[in-house]
């Protein structure tokens, strides 16, 4: 007889095979690492194999037929097992035990078992036993114990708590010497910065140390690592190791989980150190990644907050500077306006009066101090980005090495000036003059800071932003040229760090700067779409950073605009127009002397009727830019529409770069600022009158 997969079920096992394969049960019972014995209804033991007889400490042919009275182990333990399986033998319902506790009579050790008993019946006698089979649980037991006492640790702390209760909870349930948490510096990523070293019991300060040679970068490199024993034999270089006679080593890296789906970063690193060899005791490692993944979060939480941080202060300091900018453009345009009364009289006196040698000198040293005020409203014109910048395309190593030409003669012998490109050839769209300015300021301010010599090292690098608005809401995403400029000064007192690019405000001692020196600093960079960082701390020197963004050509180009000539000779009057009436008539007693025909408004809608029945006779007209009623772009598009190739003259306390870079590119057109120098104004309109015009003239 056959079934259908053609094994004949009518062939009989020989008693021999049957012998094999009930021996070959026995083997197969007797290797497994589960406890495993069977027991009658009278307790007796009808089968046990060698993982049980290890566990109670008996040979396992002295265990059959007997009960555990008998053998005289009897225990609190064996009474409960005993009284389960009798309700098992009652009901015949197989039961799982969870947990289940035996003593190890060899270790005197009471170990944990997860445990299922079966019960089954003997075909032969029809009695009743209950099979046990007992699953040692006590390491990973002790592993869930341990990582609950952890968590139970730490879990109502965060940030340098949570480090500190981290290390100290790991210290002690690993029963090892050490344990620590460290964060990668970036961005060289060339050293470790560690967040909390718990050591012997004890909080020992946080320290930075290099990476290379030692455990820890092969960590980062490679991932978990252990060293059961002799680490300095793999680390001869690792002069902490040799110092604290550390044997035996377990790190693994702390991993963030990146950004919008990017991939994860390596953030640090979670180490354990010994001076005796340590267990590899496996659960010890899964327990070391799961806290490390925990404390990669916290590391990661915590930058982002500082990020949030940060950035709220950079956009209130931004609103703040935005709001004092608009002030000091404002106060600028009225000093301005009131300083050119005074220049413009002062000039006219020294033109046209016949005065005694003693009041020419007076009228010469009253200009002088007004030339000084100008600079002061040139300072706060920078500072508020209003002032004239003339942008070409130049090479950021070229500028820093002019700006140290000069300096090099001024600043004390004793401070050394290093220079470091990491980055080469790296071109930008700026005034060189003003960047030399921004960069003169920040070195002078670092040498003043070591009045006893020092070293200032410049950097030059790049970087790359997707988002650079958070800076400065003119700036744009892509890659941005760095000059770095360090000192090893005194440092900025952290109350300070946050109104130094305010107008006027100063530390130095009184009379011995204007506060405006890092204001001008601040509104250069806005108004190249860069933007000006610092870094300070009281003691350790002053670090500030310059972000250009960069322009991807290797030929710096020249905007120069050659004069151009017009056919004909231009005759006619002056449409001069102003707010300010005292001004207004200056300029007609200088145009006056000049010889030209001018007519002056400090009204812009009388000055534009006018203008609109006298369109012939006017040859040039000399508008300001400012103005309550109508201001000078409205006034510029009306000439223009009305006598479309009118030469024009622009003039204001400050040059607004949106509105007078769109007028200038139209052509024939002058820019001044105020306070004008009259003489100047003067030579202007003549060569426009002659039909010399230059675009280029006093342009912003």
């Amino acid at each position: 007889m056959s079934n259908e997969v053609g094994i004949d079920l009518n062939t009989t096992v020989s008693d021999e095979e049957l012998l094999r394969q009930a021996y070959y049960a026995l083997r197969v019972t007797d290797v497994s690492p589960s406890v495993i014995y069977a027991r009658n209804e009278e307790g007796k033991f009808v089968f046990a194999n060698q993982s049980f007889a290890d566990l109670i400490n008996i040979p396992k042919d002295s265990i059959i037929g007997y009960t555990i009275n008998e053998l005289r182990l009897s225990s609190e333990e064996d009474h409960s097992r005993w009284q389960n399986e009798i309700q098992i033998f009652k009901s015949q319902q197989r039961q799982l035990l969870a947990e289940e506790k035996y003593l190890d009579r060899k270790t005197n050790e009471l170990r944990c078992f997860r445990t299922i008993k079966i019960p089954f019946s003997d075909e032969q006698d029809s009695s009743k036993h209950v099979l046990t089979i007992s699953t040692d649980w006590t390491e990973r037991k002790r592993a869930e114990d341990l990582v609950r006492k952890i968590l139970e640790g730490t879990s109502a702390t965060t940030a340098d708590d949570f480090f500190h209760s981290l290390v100290y909870e790991l210290a002690h349930a690993l029963q090892v010497r050490f344990a620590f948490i460290g964060q990668v510096i970036e961005p060289t990523r060339t050293h470790i910065r560690l967040l909390a070293v718990y050591r012997d019991g004890e909080f020992t300060p946080n320290e930075e140390y290099a990476l290379a040679e030692t455990p820890t970068e092969r960590i980062l490199q490679k991932g978990l690592q252990l060293y059961p024993e002799n680490i300095q034999l793999e680390f001869p270089n690792d002069k902490h190791l040799c110092k604290e006679q550390i044997v035996s080593y377990m790190g693994v890296p702390l991993v963030g989980r990146g950004v919008n789906g990017g991939s994860a970063k390596i953030l640090g690193i979670l180490s354990v150190m010994d001076s005796k060899p340590m267990v590899d005791w496996a659960p010890a490692r899964w327990i070391l990644r799961i806290f490390a993944a925990r404390a990669g979060a916290e590391i990661e939480r915590l930058d982002n907050e500082r990020q949030k941080d940060a950035l709220q202060k950079q956009l209130l300091q931004a609103q703040k500077m935005e709001a004092i900018g608009q002030l000091a453009a404002g106060v600028a345009h009225d000093l301005n306006n009131a300083l050119g009364a005074v220049v413009g009289h002062l000039e006219l006196l020294n033109v046209a009066a016949r005065l005694e040698p003693e009041w020419r000198h007076s009228v010469k040293t009253a200009l002088k101090g007004c030339e000084r005020a100008s600079s002061l409203i040139d300072q706060l014109l920078g500072f508020s980005r209003k002032g004239k910048y003339n942008l070409q395309i130049s090479d950021l190593r070229k500028i820093i090495d002019e700006t140290l030409a000069f300096l090099i003669r001024v600043i004390d012998k004793r401070i050394l000036i290093e220079i470091k490109e990491l980055v080469s050839g790296l071109t930008v769209q700026v005034d060189q003059a003003q960047v030399q300015q921004a960069l003169t300021n920040i070195i002078l301010n670092a040498a003043q800071a070591m009045p006893e010599g020092g070293k200032i090292r410049i950097n030059i690098s790049a970087e790359k932003f997707a988002d650079a608005s958070q800076f400065n809401e003119n700036s744009i995403a892509g890659d941005y040229a760095v000059i770095s400029v360090k000192d090893t000064g005194q440092g900025i007192r952290s109350e300070n760090l946050e109104k130094i690019f305010e107008p006027f405000f100063t530390t130095k001692a009184q009379g011995s700067g204007s506060g405006l020196g890092l204001s001008m600093v601040y509104g250069i960079m806005q108004h190249h779409g860069g933007w000006v960082t610092v870094d300070s701390e009281q003691g350790k020197g002053s670090r500030f950073s310059l972000y250009f963004p960069c322009v991807h050509t290797s030929v710096p180009r020249e905007q120069l605009l050659d004069p151009t000539l017009r056919a004909e000779k231009l005759t006619g009057s002056i449409l001069l127009i102003d707010d300010e009436q005292m001004l207004v008539d200056l300029g007609v007693r200088f145009l006056e002397r000049a010889g030209f025909a001018p007519f002056g408004f400090s009204s812009a809608s009388e000055g534009m009727a006018w203008f609109e029945e006298h369109t012939e006779q006017i040859a040039l007209a000399i508008i300001d830019m400012k103005m309550p009623e109508i201001d000078g772009k409205k006034c510029f598009e009306q000439l223009r529409k009305t006598k479309p190739n009118l030469p024009i003259i622009i003039m204001s306390g400050y040059a607004s770069d949106e509105d007078t870079q769109r007028l200038l590119a139209t052509g024939d057109v002058v820019f001044f600022q105020k306070p004008l120098k009259y003489a100047d104004l003067v030579d202007s309109a003549r060569k426009l009158m002659s039909g010399a015009v230059s675009e280029q003239l006093n342009r912003p």
